[in-house]
């Protein structure tokens, strides 16, 4: 998603960029855009559901569909295809419906990645659908801030959400150790005690010298 910001908007002003830097950073985001997508969904399924061959068969061959329609109008500017919006949309939505499924399965922080799911959905679809389909002008600062939340929005959640997780399993894994400590002592000191009685019961029936020996 860094890629994604950079290619998208060269720092020409700040690092002096030529226009031709700048072209060929603009060039990348076509190929970096549908990667960023590809990965977040491959994360939200390891996540919350199953990544195997056929799903990453079908998400790649997405992917490459997504790179060359986006590539298609360097080569023929008369050509005119909708085919990487469509491909967005659907991985929008995959992100969508795997965030559903964590907060229906009541996954420990699920609900974190069900706000940062809402969150870069309306970044990065509906308001920027919104202000094209009106005609209105977004503010500079408004289009700055969206798109800098959109691309932070599902790294920073997932982040959050992997943190949240960790210190859950640390703090079960401190109190099965807990049990397990105090288990252990439990059977000791029964242990302790069986040998006290066998103990005692040899030298009640045995002579002394021979019960010690």
């Amino acid at each position: 998603m860094a890629l994604v910001g950079v290619t998208n908007i060269p720092p020409k002003g700040s690092f002096g960029l030529s226009l031709e830097a700048v072209s060929a950073f603009s060039l990348l985001n076509p190929v970096v855009y549908p990667l960023a997508l590809f990965f977040l969904v491959v994360v939200m399924r390891a996540l919350f559901a199953t990544v195997d061959r056929k799903s990453l068969l079908l998400f790649g061959t997405l992917t490459l569909g997504m790179i060359i329609a986006s590539y298609q109008p360097l080569f023929d500017p008369t050509a005119s295809s909708d085919l990487d919006g469509w491909i967005t949309i659907f991985f929008f939505f995959e992100v969508a419906r795997q965030a559903v499924r964590a907060v229906r399965r009541q996954v420990h922080g699920g609900w974190i990645i069900g706000i940062g799911a809402v969150l870069f959905i309306i970044n990065g679809v509906f308001l920027e659908q919104y202000y094209q389909y009106t005609g209105n002008e977004m503010a500079r600062g408004l289009r700055t801030f969206l798109r800098f939340s959109y691309y932070l929005t599902m790294p920073v959640t997932i982040a959050i959400f992997l943190a949240v997780r960790s210190a859950r399993q640390n703090r079960l894994l401190a109190r099965q150790r807990d049990e397990l400590d105090k288990e252990v002592h439990e059977r000791t000191a029964e242990l302790r005690h069986e040998k006290e009685r066998s103990d005692e019961l040899l030298l009640n029936i045995l002579p002394e010298e021979v019960a010690e020996e």
